[in-house]
């Protein structure tokens, strides 16, 4: 039986890792669970998954918490027990599902533990990629990705020599405003922003697929997670969401990986290994038909451009710190100004301390701090 935490919990990634390990209980235990401020939704999954450890950002949080809970769970709070929850679980797995560069320490001391991670925080390899590729290489740790285009080139090189690949390719949906010019972006709100049209996914995800910074970052990503050059990394608009990354080696061949939009499937392809009977939503009717990959006009989205770009120096150097500190300005300054004029325009909108608390959590997630 193999032994897991999930840092986020209570995230869209984590509630999904958890529903597939609630379908496959013989072979997974959860020993530790890491969420922010979500009590009551932690508080059930610790209940019906019974890990020895739990922790919640605040003191608050996990007082309210332990309240709730049986005294055979620990339940601790802020970074600290973040990194317990990551390392002193016992864990052979953790899956690092928390939003921005809070979850670099807790993956570094999950690496340091020995434990394999499952990587759905890919803030982490953009923002210390040079220090914790290096770290998991000198451990012997793998770093196993969960995204589904990461999954799929990870599923595209099994068995291939990484020196015979000529270049991989990532496929963007294109989010919410991908049928749109880029002077009919000028008016779109947070909340059409929010419909995605494939996937269900977190809200900071989601609103950075509509403005294709999340594709920008899954390049800088996969340079670290398969030790490519920024030139042999492409990208190309995928609006079925079928066809989730491929590979084309030195012959001119290409490998592709094909499935249903549904992340719980490279959840548990790429992860969950050996690879499970799914018991979701079959690709038959999904993959027939017909399907379209076009060239990302570059004026339209810079930011898949821009945040390799300032990626490509070294992270370590002032200029560097300076254009990544104005790349992840940029990405959040949409959805403050949007909520923002949503307030100001809407008095009475219902939905306004979701939008409030939406616009923190972007703007922490950026890591511009």
């Amino acid at each position: 039986m193999k032994t897991i935490s999930i840092l986020g919990s209570t995230g869209s990634i984590g509630t999904q890792t958890l529903d597939v390990i609630r379908h496959d209980r013989e072979r997974y235990r959860v020993v530790a669970l890491a969420a922010g401020g979500n009590v009551d939704l932690l508080v059930r999954q610790a209940l019906e998954f019974r890990p020895s450890i739990v922790s919640l950002a605040t003191r608050e949080a996990a007082e309210r918490a332990a309240s709730m809970l049986p005294a055979d769970i620990r339940v601790l709070h802020g970074e600290e027990g973040l990194i317990e929850a990551a390392a002193g679980a016992g864990a052979e797995l953790v899956v690092t599902a928390l939003v921005g560069s809070r979850g670099i320490r807790s993956t570094i001391a999950a690496i340091e533990a020995g434990a394999a991670i499952g990587l759905a925080n890919k803030e982490t390899l953009v923002a210390a990629g040079h220090l914790v590729t290096k770290l998991a290489e000198s451990r012997c740790v793998p770093i196993l990705p969960v995204d589904s285009e990461h999954s799929a080139i990870f599923q595209c090189l099994n068995g291939e020599r990484r020196a015979d690949v000529k270049k991989i390719t990532l496929t963007a949906s294109g989010g919410a405003f991908r049928d749109r010019t880029r002077a009919e972006l000028k008016d779109v709100t947070v909340e059409q922003a929010l419909i995605h049209p494939n996937w269900a996914m977190g809200a900071k995800i989601t609103i950075d697929s509509a403005t294709m910074a999340n594709k920008g970052l899954e390049v800088i990503e996969a340079h670290w997670l398969y030790s490519l050059p920024y030139e042999q990394i492409d990208v190309l608009l995928h609006p079925e969401s079928i066809i989730h990354s491929m590979v084309e080696f030195a012959d001119n061949s290409v490998i592709a990986q094909l499935g249903v939009p549904d992340m719980r499937i490279p959840i548990q392809s790429g992860v969950l290994r050996p690879r499970p009977p799914s018991i979701w939503r079959r690709s038959d009717g999904c993959i027939s038909g017909r399907w379209i990959l076009s060239v990302i006009h570059a004026s339209g989205w810079l930011t898949r451009r821009g945040a390799p770009a300032v990626r490509r120096r070294s992270s370590s150097t002032p200029r560097t710190k300076r254009r990544w500190k104005s790349f992840c300005a940029a990405r959040s300054r949409f959805c403050k100004s949007r909520i923002r004029s949503r307030r100001c325009s809407t008095a009475s909108c219902r939905n306004r301390s979701i939008h409030t608390r939406q616009s923190r959590n972007w703007t922490r997630g950026c890591g511009g701090r």
